[in-house]
């Protein structure tokens, strides 16, 4: 069963009964790998502390720039029974402006700065709670299909069924290409060419990130993704220097999680001043540390955060009738 980590399901669905707005909220997940979060653990207590700083951090980069009295309330609930950590979010696209009024806000625009500042958001965790980082080069996938293929892909092996074709003729290429045989993207292309017109695909594109194929009855078109199938892909070095533990790339990465917090503190105090200016909002709070955010956020399973959603009044004595 779900577990509820912030807010009242009950409360939110009142709540977003009341916008007026096409678009009433917005929802998220955070992820965790087995081996990062012990679920048994967890279940019994365990790693609420660093779940609360994930809260609350999301939250204070959600509705940065906005008064406490002016937030929504938020429903935040987390489950384990797949074998790991979710924890999902449900976000109000609105807030409630000092004359009692319900106003449209969206906590992460869809916007190239904000997807940069959820990177950020992202990687400042990663090094403050030592998690898996996903964009390290020594996880980056050499060769993707889209998610759905993996899945069935990965259902018919361990029901002792063969798998998708596509996987039988490329998965051969990639070990070749890791032994340093292909010599760049251009010569995986070359010979997965013909095998493709075996199996009815030919290939329709080749972009600087992917190779898209398509189905010659169907019309349908599939990318090639990931690091082999990419314009990054150039010499057999390329995947040397991604999977070296020593090298220039990883020891990069290494120093962008450094700098991570300063990094997001600078971003979410700009984006805080900048939207309180543009709803007209008092100057916002400005933090110095993650440390800095706010107390009653850091532990949103104290009992008035549980109920409330954000810590503040209920929202039913904020809004004018």
């Amino acid at each position: 069963m779900p577990e509820t980590l912030l807010g009242d399901p009950t409360d939110i669905a009142e709540f977003l009964a009341q916008l007026p707005f096409k678009r009433k909220y917005l929802s998220l997940a955070a992820t965790f790998a087995a081996e990062e979060v012990d679920v048994e653990a967890f279940n019994a207590g365990a790693w609420r502390s660093e779940a609360g700083l994930i809260t609350a951090m999301i939250l204070d980069a959600a509705y940065a720039g906005v008064p406490t009295l002016c937030r929504p309330p938020v429903f935040a609930n987390c489950h384990t029974h797949t074998g790991r950590l979710e924890i999902n979010f449900l976000l109000p696209r609105a807030m409630i402006n000092g004359h009692g009024h319900l106003r449209s806000f969206t906590p992460f625009p869809p916007q190239k700065r904000y997807e940069v500042f959820r990177y950020v958001l992202q990687e400042a965790l990663i090094k403050r709670l030592e998690l898996i980082d996903p964009r390290s080069p020594l996880r980056t996938r050499l060769f993707k299909l889209p998610s759905w293929m993996h899945k069935e892909h990965a259902e018919a092996l361990r029901a002792g069924l063969d798998g998708h074709s596509l996987f039988r003729l490329i998965d051969p290429l990639i070990a070749a290409a890791e032994r340093g045989e292909v010599h760049g993207r251009g010569d995986l292309i070359c010979a997965l060419h013909p095998l493709l017109g075996d199996i009815g695909y030919v290939v329709h594109e080749v972009s600087a990130h992917c190779v898209t194929i398509e189905d010659t009855v169907t019309r349908k078109h599939l990318p090639l993704g990931g690091f082999c199938f990419s314009d990054s892909f150039r010499d057999p070095q390329d995947i040397h220097d991604l999977r070296d533990k020593n090298g220039p790339l990883h020891a990069e990465r290494q120093l962008r999680l450094a700098k991570a917090a300063a990094t997001y503190v600078g971003l979410r105090n700009y984006y805080a001043d900048q939207r309180a200016s543009q709803l007209d909002h008092p100057p916002p709070p400005l933090i110095a540390e993650l440390s800095d955010i706010s107390a009653a956020l850091r532990h949103p399973l104290h009992d008035r955060c549980r109920r409330t959603g954000n810590g503040g009044p209920d929202w039913r004595q904020r809004v004018a009738p």
